[in-house]
């Protein structure tokens, strides 16, 4: 997921969906996964979010309240500005980024109300 080309990290997500919510792979794929969607710059990559989304809601207790806090971390890393590669100002690249992962953050228990205070 730390490749430069975000073909290959979407791609790399795309793999790791169906056991990101894993028991025993959940804590070592959802850090490097969360900021890695939280750094994309392309609509195009955000391809997995559904997918992810869909996994997340369906996750047990435990692995639900880990992904809250790390997804909450993720938001909280996405500048208000962003670039494309080379520099250019990435239009409504913040909300759009916030918007898919706040969407993730929203189907998990408490998840809109700790949203809501990162906003207020």
């Amino acid at each position: 997921m730390e490749h430069e080309d975000w073909f290959l990290r979407t791609r790399a997500i795309n793999a790791l969906v169906p056991i990101a919510t894993h028991p025993d792979h959940y804590r070592a794929i959802m850090p490097p996964m969360f900021r890695t969607i939280a750094a994309f710059t392309t609509d195009q990559a955000f391809a997995p979010v559904g997918a992810l989304r869909n996994q997340l809601a369906r996750a047990s207790e435990p692995v639900k309240a880990y992904a809250l806090e790390q997804l909450l971390d993720a938001y909280a890393t996405i500048p208000e500005v962003m670039r494309f590669p080379g520099g250019r100002v990435m239009a409504n690249g913040a909300p759009i980024v916030r918007d898919r992962v706040a969407s993730m953050i929203r189907v998990l228990p408490g998840g809109e109300e700790r949203l809501a205070a990162l906003t207020e």
